[in-house]
């Protein structure tokens, strides 16, 4: 298990020969295992994306969903992407920002959110409530995303418009990092 895992997390070069082998990692016992070898695979052999999406397309992961959150982003940058999916894909990615979630699955979508820059005016009102999260790591997280967010004008005009939306005690807080 930990060798596979290993093999999976530190092989970038998959080598012609080993790409069958390395495929294999994509049916292992390890969710971790699983993450890391689709996201190698659809990285080097973006050709063949459509078998490991379906060969991963019934996993969830951890409690963090981390093969579940992988698997629809990948699915919603694919270029052959099932158009009549994606609003599906996007809306299941999207609604796990919501506090009724477990901080660390909030956390994984919002990263996978800011990396493919899909933030809908839901998912930036769940990341503001997150900087007022009880958790530490969660809240400085969330903090962080949201000064990143607020540097690109597009996100801080978002915001300005969100304000009446929001709970006082969260829009006390944005106006502070607005200045306002």
């Amino acid at each position: 298990l930990y060798v596979r895992q290993a093999i999976a997390i530190s092989m970038k070069d998959i080598p012609e020969g080993l790409k069958l082998d390395f495929e294999s990692l994509l049916k292992d016992e390890s969710y971790l295992t699983k993450e890391n070898a689709l996201m190698e695979l659809w990285l080097r052999y973006p050709e063949n994306i459509e078998y490991y999406l379906k060969s991963t397309e019934n996993v969830e992961g951890f409690s963090n969903k981390n093969v579940r959150l992988l698997w629809l982003t990948l699915n919603l940058v694919g270029t052959n992407l099932d158009k009549d999916k994606a609003a599906s894909y996007y809306k299941e990615l999207s609604n796990y920002t919501s506090p009724k979630y477990p901080f660390e699955l909030r956390q994984n979508a919002f990263g996978y959110l800011y990396q493919i820059n899909a933030f809908s005016n839901q998912n930036l009102k769940d990341l503001l409530e997150g900087t007022q999260h009880h958790n530490y790591r969660f809240r400085d997280y969330c903090r962080e995303l949201l000064d990143k967010l607020l540097e690109n004008q597009e996100y801080r005009e978002k915001y300005v418009a969100l304000r009446d939306e929001l709970s006082e005690n969260n829009r006390e807080f944005l106006n502070k990092k607005l200045k306002i």
